[in-house]
Formats: structure tokens, C-alpha cells, sequence
């Protein structure tokens, strides 16, 4: 059987019990399950591409499942689409969908993006429909969502229809009218459009022209964080995005619709209802029927699977889902419904939506039913942020919160008597007792009395306006007596240390603030000044960001003539912007124009910008003359649909916050843009009278330079919105000049606080691994304790992100500099990256160059790094340190202490790493005691010229280690723990490497760990690393071992000896202490072996035995540290091909030779063939003997004999031939405890301890001592097999005997299809099975 998956994903069925539905649950995509009478469950499985091999040694029996194809039509319009609703919708017609629905019902509709760009390049959109689309005004809000598996396409379908009918029937509808008025409604159609579009923006259909995963392969419905557990990181694209969407909303009522069944499945998924219920259990039940009876109104046989309502675990148990994560972890009620078939000929397409659609309007309602109201302060009626929480019923996070700026809150709850605690921090709680109606909505304001009953109250209304890009001002409201205040700002959310300036307010509640960051999020807060120490607490915190870019104008007007005409060959448009529009004085670096619809618009242009006193244009002609001075953007523009397209401008506009500027583009493109019914049009925004002009021709092309130029085809009381942005940059850069750039952190503070709370000028936490950090996390100046490596005062980190110095200038080139530091770390996890950063807002632009690891060493280590390695162009550079752990570890914490930094260029007289003159001779010997006089663990020392190249970003260099433990001589060892490859000095008194051998100690500490030895003729590029062998110490980890490797096997011209560090799972590190290399010619080795012999391999791989490939690239053989059937070390053979022992020298007819061995084989298709050859490196001279199976046993080794006697030829080369019985290219084997002797007598015995025959692949001699007649090998199953204790029989039997394989009865079974042997101890069995139709007998393996 080929057990390649060649098709993205398939669905297949089998039939499980209990027990193993919850296994296939938690490994594979489980899609549809139905309970059977007995107990049993139909399982359909959606197998992606990693799956299939897993499920297949699960050993079930399954069928694959041909997904019927449905009839479809695709809509290529917004109007094909809507005539009829009978087709779905391309790619293409999708997005013209969503456009269509805010252009045309703009003061009801807005679409947003969740994410611009799948990993298909496609965009997940959600329409926002409300009555008031730029404030919910305290309205409870819902979501839905459809087709997260990209093959369930009806939901998608629901959704399109559904935003139409909300739209279009608003005015008409009252129902429809309210629901639009009173709750916030969103609606994503199609959460997976790169699994529904699978094969194409133009089709849709069942799998796998649609497919259940996204373009990665991943199930999205399973990768959601896991309800109960905690959120980690690495999230798939779709769901990073999601996560954060529904994170900034705080959700009411959302539901996502799937296809492949039909029911209404409310939470939890993780748990069934005996584990653990959801504290509104039966609300949800009760609005679970709500939906589905008005669905049966319509159609007494929809969504009636499951009784058609379902808790979700009580269907089967998943993990990772969306409705458990939002219930979870955000507290909004969250359900999963499926909505039929995943697809249906779109001729049927309606009749779907007429049962549907009354329960999906009804859900919305939900929304607005239960409890409401807003929570506020009772003093100043302010709105608090409070908890709301029903006693003796909410668990789980099922209680809600208000939500801020209004203070609403949205408690859906079945009828009944309810007690609701309302509390808020600083607040006295308070509990009402209320009484609430199904299918009703109970209003219930609350206001709470502060605790704060002191004189010094908190300030009231603390507001932020008129923030430009480096000036904020603040106003509050005083409620008690005080005439002095803090303010306090920070772009920490929690204020840490390090982040906060502190300003003293006197007499009057308001203050500018200057010298802010532009583009960075800034949090503040303010406090009142009593007196005699006394302070009221902060007020609540205002969030702001000073930006550079002025965004003028608003609203949804739009005009075809502005900034360009671009309907004609050629147009000219000046407008003018005020100073009132501008603001503050700086330079113009960029201009953004909003184009507003899908029709193309690429177009040469030029714009220029001048100083004008001008305010209006007076007439057609009073256009503003400009030079070429004046240009300020020349190039083509490729327009973006529905979005701000940025033009950078080729030289920044100087303006001086004076005058007005006139922005002109000049259109010289020479052809049209759009079509007769559909030409590019920008937004824009009414202005003072006749503030642009234009001009626009099919022929003639205006000169803004002329000094005339004719008559302009209009005036407009309107100009284009737009986007400014300036170039207000306060920082120092490190330059040419100030090099070396030194920095000792001894000159920035005076505190004699251990953690100062201060960090250096222009330095930037770039990026939060576990935002937001603690304040004594945040990366700080740190005073004295002995941590320094000079002075009293180092860089203390702790918190997990990336710290980013100030930028390098332009005139600076990165790639000629080293940097010199001392690092401290506090434990054995803790790891430092030093690297380069182009974006301080972007964590990925962070390129590590090294990583640093002090190992068990807490004492002050030196370090370089050297930049001449970086390799990219992007600007501007940000020299980086990330704080990190080393991997394996999950922890939020990693200290270092940082100090006497110098940043100098490599090679200067600053550069204190001397030039060395690199190369070696044979005999070459290094023990490495002579490198370093350094006696701390790590000395951050490599041998010159030894050069080091990382497998991943975060390898550590080598380096000299000291310590007796793990040297064989001295005191000192290389220490290699990063991947990744170390190359000597090139070899120069050798011709050929291939004359040589190298041998060494190492040490390796645990099993995974390996070592890799082989020759590089680069040492700079990894690809030339050429393998000659694996090091493996055979599970002895507290000493050195030695190994001797030949390079006999090398035939290339590579110079250059190289270890490879390597490790045999997915860890990132592998432990390797090296001593003792001795670099020599390779002895003369004499060849031939006699008869008896023995080969156990605790040794390695002995020499003169040779491995000849039948497949190109064939793995060679190698030594294994796992199933052996004695000592330590077996022989492991994966690739295909002949290993044939040396010559066998003492024997001149090997037919009267007998070979035994063990051999464990992994799978049914793998096999081992036992011959002879007379040229063992001619895989042509094998002589097969006899094949090797070990009869279905693969989790330990079975000992073979094999007879030589029918060899009649002259070979003296007893050979291993690996192959397999499948189109696969491996067969594994490990072979152990070879013997070689004399043919002796012998009879064939069962092999003792319960596990295996002599011969089981001869049934008939094996089944002999049972009294069996015969058995059908070919129709009669048994599973799963091997087991631990239940097995299924294919039909019902009116026997099963269970015999050992010393013919002994065991245990009987009558009139059964399930049996259960967990009672009798590991072994082989033998069923003796009597079935209506004869006589069946199998082989069992129990483990």
C-alpha cells in the first residue's frame, strides 16, 4: 500500500469505540461522528497531508469516502450574484460583494479587514452594519462568522445573503429597522478563503477543489488556544488575527457556521457535560431550540441530527476550538452551528436559505435580551470598567465586563431569580437581586461609591487633545481642593520603571506636554497634590499616539477630477491646503491619496509643492505657477483599491507653518484609466470656496512650469482628503564620528536604587515576548550588588523582548564593525542574542548574528561580535540585544546584566582581536589547554581560525570550556552546545584528506546529543560538508569517549576536517565536549575475518565491512543505541542496498556456515534479505539465501538462523540486503548479536518468553501443535494488532480460542465480536476462531 498522501487532504470513515474516538479526536481533524446502537461510533476523519501515516499504523479498519461533487455555478458579479442568490460567488465577485455593500450603504455598512493577507494572499473582511458605525454607543454587539473549513461553503453563502438582507430592508423592515439600531453587528463570510479557493479564484466545490484546512495545511478549528490551558504563541496567520479582532471587541453573542451536519452546538468542546458544563448550560440549550424549531416551521427534517441541539464534547471532544476560545478566555457566548451539507448544487441554494434564515435573524436578537446597563461612578458619573458576576452561577469566565468608553455591560441569562455583584477597583461592590424574562431585555444602571472617602479626591475627566507629533495637552476636573497635581506618561500600559516621566501641574488643571515620540503609544494618568505627603489616587488612564501624519479631511464624498482625471490621456490639479490643516512646521516626506472603488488607476505622474499666501483659486486662470525647483515626486502610481496609497516623496517638502502649500499633481500618462462605467475616483471633503483647480484632455498636456498656461477646465469647493506625513525625529544617531561608540552606563543616572527605573537616551524596548512587563522586568540601568563588570553601573534585562540601541547613521556602515560587551547571566537557561533590527515596530526585521550562553557560569564573561557577518540592506539599522532562554524552557523571566559596551570598526586601531595567519600540518594534535587562562566554565574562547557556522538563529558559538569533567586531558575542552557546523584550519602539507584519519574524545550528556564528522572545501558554506560519520557515545554520558574516524571514504578536494553538531529530536541544542583531536595519516588496515565470529557492535561499525547502494543517495548504515538485543548498540540499515561482512578467510565453502542474528524490523513492508557476494562492492554479485520477516512483530528484536548450505558458489562475503515489499525508498533494521559458525543439527524450537516462533511466516508448521485443520488468511480480521488488551474480530464468532504458542489454552470467548485479553501477560497468541463460515486462525501480539 502506498502511504503517501497525494492529494492536500482526505476524508475517510471507521468505526471505534469510546476510547479510541477520544485518541483520533485529539490527533487528527475529526469531521462528522454519529453514535451506533452498540456503543460504537462512525467516524469521519479529514486526514491532511502529515496525518496519513500516523492513522495508518493505528491499524483500523476504514474506507475512503468519495465526496460527492455538488452542481455549481459561479457568480462573476455582484449582480450575477444577487439575481436569483443561486450561485456562489468567485474570489473576484466576493470582494466586489463586500466593496458594493459600504459603497452602497455607507452610512450602514463598513468594511473591515481582519487580515490583509492570508499565507494564499487573499483577505479575511468583516462587514460592520450599524446605524452609527463610528461609536456603538453602548449597544451590545454580535458576531458571526462562516466557512473556517474552507469545503463548508453554504455558511459563506448564508452570510453574503444575510449583510444584503439587513441592507436593503432596513428602511423597509422594522424588525430589521431595530435590530440594526440596537446592536452592533459584524459578519465575516469567509473566515478560510484560502481553503475555499483552493484551486482557484474561480471554483468552489466538496474537497479538494475546496479544502477543510488552510494554505498551511492546518485545521483552524483545532489550533485556536485550548480552553483551560494558556495562550502561547506561533498561532497560524488567520488565527493570530482573529484573535486579536475579537480582543478589541468585546463581543456579546457569536456564533460560526460550519457544513457537514446539521445541529446546533453550543460549548464546551473541550469537555463533556460530565467533566465540566458551562454555567449557562440551559440558556443555551434554550436558544439552541429556539433556532432549530423555527428552522423546523420551515422544514420539519432540518437540523434534527443529535436531536438538533448538542452540547459540544457530548458530540466528541476537540481541542483548539474558536467558540471555546472566546468563551474561555474573552467571556463572550460563542456557538458553532452546522448548517447542512458543506456544499449543495447552487440550484438549491435558496430553498437552504428559506429554512434558515428566520433563526439566523432571531439569533441576532439574542444579542439584545438579558440583562444590560452601564456602570458608573455615583459621585461624577463617570463610566467604570466593573465585573459583573451572578452568584451562585457564573464559573468558567461566563461572567461579563463593562465596556469602556460607555460603561455598558451585556449579561444574556435564562429566566429566573438572579443575584448580580457589580464591582470595580477603588469601588465599593454592590449586589441587586432581579428577576429576568426569556426573549426580553431588563435594563439595570448601577452606580458605585468610591472608597476613596478622603479630602484628596481623584481627579475627574481626564481628557488628551490636540496631540501633534511631539505634543500632548491634557485637561481634568478637580473634585475636592487641591491646586497641585502629578501627570505622569509612560508607553508602558502599567507605567514600569524605565518608561515614566512625571510632570508637576500648579494652579490650573491642564498642561501641554512636549519632546513625545512620534508614531509611539504613550498611556497617561493624573493624580492630586494634598499637601503634608497626602495624594488622591491616579485617575484613569488616557491613551494617546503623537503622530507626524496629519490626516485632513473626512467623510464619504468622492470626485473623479481630484487628484487626477484619470479618464483622460493627460490632467493638472492644484490644491490648497491651510495652515490651520497642517499645523506645526516640519518637513513632508510622504503624501497619501484614498482611492474609493476597485477600478484600476496606474498612472505617470509628477507633484509638486510650493509656499502660497493664496487661499482660493479667484478664476479659471489664476493657476499657480511652479519650477522644476519645486518638484518634489516624479515616478508612476499604481493606485490601491478601497485604501490609502502612500507616495514617498523623491525630495521632502520644507514647511515652514506659516504659509499655505499648494499640492499639484501633474498627470502625463498619455492613456485612460477605467472603464466607460467605472472610472477611479479619490475621497474628498468640502472645502472654503474654489480651493482646487483642475485641467483634464485626451490631447494636450498641460506644463505646470509654463509661465502661461490656458484655462483650467473647473473649480471645486472640495479637495481630496489626504494623508501628511513629517519627519520630527529627536534622536541622536551613532555616526562615523563617534566611533568607537562607548557605553558603561556610568553616566546616566545618580539613583543608588539597585533597579534605577531609568533607561539610557534613545535606547527602545522594541518588542514584549509576554507584554505588558512588570516593572522591575522592563530593561533598566542597574546600580551596584557586584553585578557591573566595571564601575557601578550595567544594563540590567529580565523581562523577555528586544532591546534596540540608538540607530546608526547612514554614513555608517555596519558591515565593517565589531561591538565588544560583558555579560553577566544569572542562571543556566538564560541566553543573550545580539543582532541587527531595521523596524523598531516590527519584531521579525530583528536578525540575530549570535547568541551568548554563560552556561552554569554566573560570573562576568567577554564577548565580540562581529558585524562584517550581516549581510542585509534594509534601513535603518538598530544594533539589538534580545533576552531569551535557551530552548526547552517556558518561563516569562531570563536575566542578564549588561556592560562596557564598544562599538569600533574591525580591523582599526581600535580593534583589540589580533590578525592571525591560519593553517595546520599533519600530525596535527589540540587539547586546548594552552588557548586560555580562563577558569570560569565558558570562556567565550575558540581556537584561531576555527570557524563556526550556525544551523539557527539562536546557536551558540563553541568555545574553550574549563573543567576536569569533560576533558580527557588537563583542564580544558571545546564546549559545543548550538547546531550547526565547526570547521579547522585548512590542512596544508596534505594533497588528499583521504589518506588521513582524525581521532578525539567527547563527551556527550544525554541521548539525543550526536556528532558529525566529515570534510568542508569551504568553511564558510555548510552545503560543502560532506558526511563521513556519526558519533554516538552508546548511552554513556559522564565520560569521554574516544572515536577514530578514517576519511578513507572522501573523495573530494576539501581541505578542511569539520565537526557538525547535531541532535536526533527537535531540540535546538546538542551537548558535545571535545578534547584530545589528533589529525593523522591513516595507518594500513588488514581486512578479512574467521570463522567462529561474533559482532555486537559496542565498538562502532568495524572496518572493511562495506555498504553498497541500490537507490542513489541511499543512508548508509550506522550504529544505533536502541533496539538491541544485548549491550548497548545495535546496527541500524535504512536505506536501500548490500552490506557485506569483510572476507571470511578460514572457510573455503561458506555452504557449511550457519549466520544467526536479531533484527528488529518497524514495519509490515520491511524486510531483510541474508546472501552472499563474491565482490562486496557490486551489489550485482548478491546471492539471496533466505529473506528475513519477522511476522508482523515490530516493537523488539526476533532472533534468525540462517542455513548457508544452498550457496553453491565462491563468495567469501557473507552480505545484508535491505529492501521492502512497498514503493517506499527505507526499510528499517537493527541488527544485533551477529554469530557465524559451523552448520550444526538442529531443530526447529519455539522461541520461549511469549513473543515469537521460529519460523511464523510458515503458519501451517506454527499452527500445528492447536489441532487446527486449516484457516482463510484472506477475508477474516482482527484489530487493532499488536494490542493491549481489546481486539474486534471482523464478524461475529461463535468461538475464539486463545492459545499460547506452546499450544496451551488461555481463555475462551462465545457468540462475541469483541474480546479482551488485558488480563494475560505480554506475548504472541494464537486465536483459534470458529465462525459460521469455517474455521479462522490469526496471530496476536499482546503488548
Amino acid at each position: 500500500m502506498n502511504r503517501t498522501l497525494r492529494t492536500p487532504e482526505m476524508y475517510v470513515e471507521t468505526v471505534v469505540d469510546s476510547a479510541m474516538l477520544q485518541i483520533l479526536t485529539q490527533e487528527f481533524s475529526v469531521d462528522h461522528v454519529h453514535r451506533n446502537p452498540d456503543g460504537t461510533f462512525n467516524t469521519r476523519i479529514c486526514l491532511l497531508a502529515n496525518d496519513f501515516e500516523n492513522f495508518y499504523s493505528k491499524e483500523l479498519p476504514y474506507t475512503t469516502v468519495q465526496q460527492t461533487r455538488a452542481s455549481v455555478t459561479m457568480a462573476t458579479s455582484y449582480a450575477d450574484m444577487v439575481n436569483g442568490w443561486n450561485k456562489y460567488p468567485t474570489y473576484s465577485t466576493y470582494l466586489a460583494m463586500m466593496d458594493t455593500f459600504q459603497t452602497r450603504y455607507p452610512n450602514l455598512c463598513k468594511i473591515d479587514t481582519i487580515l490583509a493577507s492570508t499565507p494564499g494572499g487573499r483577505k479575511i473582511l468583516c462587514a460592520h452594519i450599524s446605524n452609527n458605525l463610528n461609536d456603538n454607543l453602548g449597544k451590545p454587539s454580535l458576531l458571526y462568522i462562516s466557512t473556517m473549513h474552507g469545503d463548508e461553503v453554504v455558511g459563506y453563502y448564508f452570510m453574503l445573503r444575510l449583510i444584503d438582507m439587513l441592507l436593503s430592508n432596513y428602511n423597509t423592515n422594522t424588525k430589521i429597522h431595530n435590530m440594526v439600531n440596537n446592536i452592533d453587528i459584524w459578519i465575516c463570510p469567509l473566515y478560510n478563503p484560502d481553503g475555499t479557493y483552493h484551486t482557484g479564484n474561480n471554483t468552489i466545490n466538496s474537497s479538494p477543489t475546496s479544502t477543510r484546512a488552510n494554505q498551511n495545511n492546518v485545521d483552524l478549528n483545532r489550533s485556536f488556544p485550548t480552553a483551560g490551558a494558556s495562550i502561547g504563541s506561533n498561532y497560524q496567520p488567520e488565527i493570530s488575527a482573529m484573535m486579536a479582532f475579537m480582543e478589541a471587541h468585546n463581543f456579546t453573542l457569536a456564533a460560526n457556521f460550519h457544513g457537514g451536519a446539521q445541529l446546533f452546538n453550543y460549548p464546551w468542546d473541550t469537555w463533556r457535560t460530565s467533566q465540566r458544563s458551562h454555567a449557562d448550560a440551559a440558556w443555551w440549550s434554550y436558544i439552541g431550540y429556539k433556532y432549530v424549531d423555527t428552522c423546523h416551521r420551515f422544514d420539519s427534517s432540518y437540523m434534527t441530527e443529535e436531536g438538533g441541539v448538542i452540547e459540544g464534547g457530548d458530540w466528541y471532544v476537540i481541542t483548539g476550538s474558536m467558540q471555546d476560545y472566546h468563551n474561555w478566555f474573552l467571556g463572550t457566548r460563542h456557538v458553532t452551528i452546522e448548517v447542512g451539507p458543506k456544499v449543495v448544487n447552487t440550484s438549491t441554494l435558496p430553498s437552504y436559505w428559506s429554512k434558515a434564515n428566520h433563526s439566523l435573524l432571531n439569533l441576532i436578537e439574542e444579542a439584545n435580551f438579558g440583562v444590560h446597563g452601564i456602570v458608573t461612578d455615583s459621585l461624577t458619573g463617570e463610566p467604570l470598567k466593573a465585573t459583573v458576576y451572578v452568584e451562585n452561577h457564573d464559573k468558567d469566565h461566563s461572567y461579563v465586563e463593562t465596556e469602556l468608553p460607555h460603561g455598558d455591560y451585556h449579561r444574556p441569562i435564562k429566566a429566573g431569580h438572579y443575584s448580580i455583584t457589580y464591582s470595580a477597583e477603588g469601588y465599593f461592590p454592590k449586589t441587586i437581586t432581579t428577576n429576568v424574562s426569556d426573549g426580553a431585555k431588563l435594563i439595570q444602571n448601577v452606580q458605585l461609591v468610591s472608597t476613596d472617602t478622603a479630602s484628596c479626591k481623584v481627579p475627574a475627566n481626564f481628557v488628551v487633545s490636540e496631540v501633534t507629533g511631539s505634543t500632548a495637552s491634557f485637561s481634568w476636573r478637580e473634585k475636592g481642593t487641591a491646586n497641585e497635581w502629578t501627570l505622569q506618561y509612560s508607553t508602558s500600559s502599567s507605567f514600569a520603571a524605565g518608561t515614566c516621566s512625571e510632570v508637576n501641574v500648579n494652579t490650573t488643571p491642564a498642561i501641554v506636554v512636549t519632546g513625545l515620540t512620534a508614531e509611539t503609544e504613550y498611556y497617561a494618568r493624573v493624580k492630586a497634590v494634598c499637601g503634608a505627603g497626602s495624594a488622591s489616587d491616579w485617575s484613569t488612564v488616557c491613551t494617546f499616539t503623537p503622530t507626524n501624519r496629519i490626516e485632513i479631511g473626512s467623510g464619504t464624498a468622492s470626485s473623479n477630477y481630484l487628484p487626477t482625471r484619470a479618464q483622460r490621456s493627460y490632467s493638472l490639479s492644484q490644491q490648497i491646503y491651510t495652515t490651520d490643516e497642517l499645523g506645526a512646521a516640519g518637513n513632508i516626506v510622504s503624501i497619501e491619496f484614498y482611492k474609493n472603488n476597485t477600478a484600476g488607476c496606474n498612472r505617470n505622474i509628477d507633484i509638486y509643492m510650493v509656499s502660497t499666501s493664496k487661499s482660493s483659486f479667484s478664476s479659471n486662470s489664476d493657476w499657480i505657477h511652479v519650477s522644476n525647483a519645486d518638484k518634489v515626486f516624479s515616478g508612476t502610481v499604481n493606485f490601491l483599491n478601497n485604501n490609502w496609497t502612500t507616495i514617498e516623496l523623491t525630495t521632502p517638502f520644507a514647511y515652514d507653518g506659516t504659509n499655505n502649500v499648494a499640492i499639484i499633481v501633474d498627470d502625463n500618462t498619455g492613456s485612460s484609466s477605467g472603464s466607460y462605467y467605472s472610472y477611479p475616483s479619490f475621497l474628498t471633503y468640502s472645502s472654503a470656496t474654489y480651493q482646487s483647480i483642475y485641467y483634464n484632455s485626451s490631447s494636450s498636456n498641460y506644463n505646470p512650469t509654463s509661465s502661461t498656461l490656458g484655462s483650467a477646465s473647473g473649480r471645486l469647493n472640495e479637495k481630496n482628503q489626504i494623508r501628511v506625513f513629517f519627519d520630527r525625529d529627536n534622536c541622536f544617531k551613532i555616526t562615523a564620528a563617534d566611533l568607537p561608540y562607548n557605553e558603561g552606563f556610568e553616566n546616566i543616572t545618580t539613583s543608588t536604587e539597585k533597579k534605577t527605573g531609568i533607561m539610557p537616551t534613545c535606547w527602545t524596548l522594541a518588542y514584549e515576548d509576554y507584554a505588558p512587563m512588570a516593572d522591575t522586568a522592563r530593561p533598566q540601568v542597574f546600580y551596584a550588588d557586584g553585578k557591573p563588570a566595571s564601575g557601578d553601573y550595567c544594563l540590567f534585562m529580565f523581562g523577555m523582548g528586544i532591546l534596540a540601541m540608538p540607530q546608526l547613521a547612514d554614513d555608517l556602515d555596519i558591515s565593517t564593525l565589531k561591538m565588544s560587551f560583558a555579560l553577566r547571566q544569572h542562571k543556566l537557561i538564560t541566553q543573550l542574542q545580539v543582532g541587527v533590527m531595521s523596524d523598531l515596530s516590527d519584531e521579525t526585521t530583528f536578525t540575530p548574528l549570535a547568541t551568548f550562553d554563560n552556561g552554569a557560569n554566573t560570573e562576568v564573561q567577554h564577548y565580540v561580535v562581529d558585524f562584517r557577518q550581516y549581510t542585509g540592506n534594509d534601513s535603518p539599522k538598530y544594533i539589538a540585544f534580545r533576552n531569551i532562554l535557551a530552548p526547552g524552557h517556558d518561563q516569562q523571566r531570563s536575566v542578564q546584566y549588561i556592560d562596557d559596551i564598544s562599538i569600533y570598526v574591525a580591523n582599526s586601531a581600535d580593534d583589540p582581536t589580533p590578525v592571525f595567519e591560519c593553517g595546520i600540518e599533519v600530525p596535527y594534535t589540540q587539547n586546548f589547554d594552552n588557548l586560555t587562562a580562563n577558569t570560569t566554565s565558558l570562556t567565550g574562547i575558540t581556537p584561531d581560525c576555527w570557524n563556526f557556522i550556525a544551523e539557527a538563529d539562536n546557536a551558540t558559538a563553541p568555545q574553550v570550556s574549563f573543567g576536569t569533567d569533560n576533558a580527557l586531558s588537563g583542564n580544558y575542552s571545546l564546549y559545543m552546545t548550538g547546531r550547526g557546523y565547526l570547521a579547522l584550519p585548512e590542512i596544508t602539507n596534505a594533497q588528499s584528506l583521504s589518506g588521513l584519519s582524525v581521532s578525539f574524545f567527547v563527551r556527550q550528556k544525554k541521548y539525543a546529543q550526536r556528532l558529525q564528522v566529515g570534510v568542508m572545501t569551504d568553511p564558510d558554506d555548510e552545503s560543502t560538508f560532506v558526511k563521513i560519520a556519526d558519533i554516538y557515545n552508546n548511552g554513556n554520558y559522564s565520560t569521554p569517549v574516544q572515536h577514530t574516524v578514517s576519511l578513507a571514504a572522501y573523495s573530494g578536494n576539501g581541505k578542511h576536517i569539520a565537526f557538525r553538531n547535531v541532535a536526533t529530536n527537535a531540540s535546538a541544542v546538542s551537548y558535545n565536549w571535545i578534547d584530545d583531536i589528533s589529525v593523522f595519516e591513516t595507518p594500513a588496515i588488514s581486512c578479512g575475518i574467521t570463522v567462529p565470529y561474533e559482532q555486537g557492535f559496542e565498538n562502532g561499525i568495524p572496518d572493511c565491512w562495506t555498504f553498497s547502494p541500490d537507490l542513489e543517495g541511499a543512508a548508509a548504515p550506522q550504529i544505533s543505541g536502541e533496539y538491541a538485543s544485548s549491550g548497548n548498540n545495535s546496527l541500524y540499515m535504512s536505506g536501500m542496498g548490500t552490506f557485506a561482512l569483510p572476507e571470511i578467510t578460514n572457510v573455503n565453502d561458506l555452504s557449511g556456515l550457519t549466520l544467526t542474528f536479531s533484527v528488529r524490523q518497524r514495519k509490515f513492508a520491511h524486510r531483510i534479505a541474508v546472501g552472499v557476494m563474491t565482490d562486496p562492492s557490486d551489489p550485482n554479485t548478491f546471492v539471496e539465501i533466505e529473506r528475513i520477516y519477522n511476522g508482523g512483530v515490530y516493537n523488539m528484536p526476533v532472533e534468525h538462523s540462517v542455513d548457508l548450505g544452498a550457496y553453491s558458489g565462491n563468495g567469501r562475503h557473507i552480505a545484508f540486503r535491505n529492501i521492502v515489499t512497498n514503493s517506499n525508498t527505507v526499510s528499517q533494521q537493527w541488527i544485533d548479536d551477529i554469530s557465524i559458525d559451523l552448520t550444526q543439527a538442529r531443530s526447529a524450537e519455539v522461541t520461549q518468553g511469549g513473543y515469537e516462533t521460529a519460523d511464523l511466516e510458515s503458519a501451517e508448521e506454527a499452527l500445528a501443535p492447536l489441532g487446527v485443520d486449516g484457516f482463510d488468511i484472506n477475508t477474516f480480521t482482527v484489530w487493532p494488532n499488536p494490542t493491549t488488551g481489546a481486539l474486534t474480530l471482523g464478524m461475529e464468532a461463535q468461538r475464539v480460542e486463545v492459545n499460547s504458542l506452546t499450544g496451551q489454552k488461555v481463555a475462551v470467548f462465545e457468540n462475541t465480536s469483541r474480546i479482551d485479553i488485558s488480563n494475560l501477560p505480554a506475548g504472541v497468541y494464537i486465536l483459534k476462531v470458529t465462525l459460521p463460515q469455517g474455521n479462522a486462525v490469526r496471530k496476536i501480539v499482546k503488548r
